[in-house]
């Protein structure tokens, strides 16, 4: 098969994640306001070891913000 490999995500739209998946779990509950820096730390981690390509970036991202409408 020829063509170009797919396009890793920019660093911008990764960010652009992980600022939507921290607001997803403040409105879930799953994230304790009072400990922020340990679920940012972690993400942080899975974003070293992980290479996004732009569209996975984008389902993602469409997504958590899907449900964090329906969060209310």
């Amino acid at each position: 098969m020829s063509g170009s490999p797919p396009a890793l995500a920019p660093a911008a739209s990764v960010q652009a994640l992980y600022r939507t998946l921290h607001q997803l779990a403040l409105a879930s509950g799953y994230l304790d306001p009072k400990e922020p820096g340990r679920f940012r730390d972690r993400l942080q981690r899975l974003a070293s070891r992980t290479q996004l390509l732009e569209d996975e970036a984008q389902l993602l991202h469409g997504l958590s913000r899907e449900i964090l409408k329906r969060l209310g």
